[in-house]
């Protein structure tokens, strides 16, 4: 899950009009992969789309939502909000690490911790997730556009940005598993699917009652 920025603000007390029910808006690659192709802007990202970038983005997308089994209201991402009251969010239970993947910890209720953004279709998902990425994390965006999830990983991560990281658990795992592991295994994969044009087949959307 994305880390929630130290400076960002707690969720105000009570609903708000901008927080949304939660709605299972699960994902398959090859619509996720449509829409970054469709809103991609190149002045926002610095450069033109490719299948580089987009497969590494799908290598994000498949290890933060389960393969697209957990994208609530269209979070792509595991995306947190960090402005409450100026954002769609929604608020789910999490698990979040405390010291780097060792201990996780439950978080229920509405806190800043379990506060996730929100949007109402799959290109605006995809938006919110390329305007994330561009404005906080910008300075990543060469070994995204360059196709390279291992570097792109460690990027985001919390050694090249301690505080501030998009994830909370392992760069690496001795066992497996740590996220440039994964983004360094996935992205190549996803490369081949795009470059052969395989496509899962769709999925139904409903809401939580």
């Amino acid at each position: 899950m994305t880390r929630l920025f130290a400076d960002s603000p707690c969720p105000p007390p009570g609903p708000s009009r901008l927080e949304l029910p939660v709605k299972v808006t699960p994902t398959n690659w090859a619509d996720v992969a449509d829409a970054i192709q469709r809103v991609w802007n190149p002045v926002l990202m610095k450069g033109p789309v490719s299948n580089g970038a987009v497969a590494v983005l799908l290598a994000q997308w498949h290890l933060e939502t389960a393969e697209g089994r957990a994208t609530p209201n269209y979070n792509l991402a595991g995306i947190k909000c960090v402005k409450p009251e100026a954002q769609s969010h929604q608020f789910f239970t999490t698990r979040e690490s405390a010291d780097g993947g060792i201990t996780l910890l439950t978080v229920k209720g509405k806190q800043a911790a379990n506060c996730f953004r929100a949007w109402i279709s799959l290109d605006d998902g995809v938006r919110g997730w390329l305007q994330t990425i561009a404005s906080a994390y910008g300075e990543t965006l060469p070994s995204l556009l360059a196709g390279n999830g291992a570097a792109w990983a460690r990027a985001i991560g919390p050694s090249a940005r301690p505080g501030r990281s998009w994830y909370t658990g392992p760069e690496t795992n001795p066992q497996g598993g740590g996220y440039v592991q994964v983004l360094s295994a996935l992205s190549p994969r996803y490369q081949v699917k795009l470059a052969t044009q395989l496509r899962p087949p769709r999925v139904l959307v409903e809401t939580v009652r």
